[in-house]
């Protein structure tokens, strides 16, 4: 009896973690513009914008834990073009992206996961400059060699 009733609470929060996983990338979809590939975008008044791609949020079907992973693939600062202009860098554009996602992040309860990887061919920030940059915004090393960032 024990067993069917932990068995049927484990499957009640499995259901909530779902729902709060489709809640955070439902909100990131209205709250962000549109861009080709799945990306989302943050335009800025100088005609620079933030670009990232995060998958969908879903419950690790590992451990004992049930919080919603969601990976975050990339972010880059470009033009309203789509391409890499060093005049719409070190402005804390992907900053400011970044802490409005993980706003909805942990209003939702949503751990991110991503590799600080830079993108792109002109970009001067390397891995270490990014992993340090992940750092600041409460990143720490996570689940198979990836970072990962959970709710507060």
């Amino acid at each position: 009896m024990t067993n069917l009733l932990r068995e049927y609470i484990r499957q009640i929060l499995l259901a909530e973690a779902a729902d709060a996983g489709r809640l955070f990338t439902n909100e990131l979809e209205s709250r962000f513009e549109s861009r080709r590939g799945g990306a989302l975008a943050v335009s800025f008044p100088d005609g620079c914008e933030v670009r990232f791609v995060i998958g969908p949020a879903l419950v690790p079907p590992f451990g004992d834990d049930d919080t919603p992973i969601a990976r975050w693939d990339f972010i880059a600062t470009l033009d309203s073009a789509g391409r890499e202009d060093e005049s719409c860098y070190q402005k804390g554009y992907a900053r400011i992206a970044m802490e409005q996602v993980l706003d909805i992040a942990d209003k939702h309860g949503v751990i991110l996961s991503g590799t600080p990887d830079a993108f792109g061919d002109i970009s001067t920030a390397d891995d270490e400059v990014l992993t340090r940059f992940y750092s600041s915004l409460g990143f720490a090393p996570g689940r198979f060699g990836y970072m990962e960032r959970k709710p507060r």
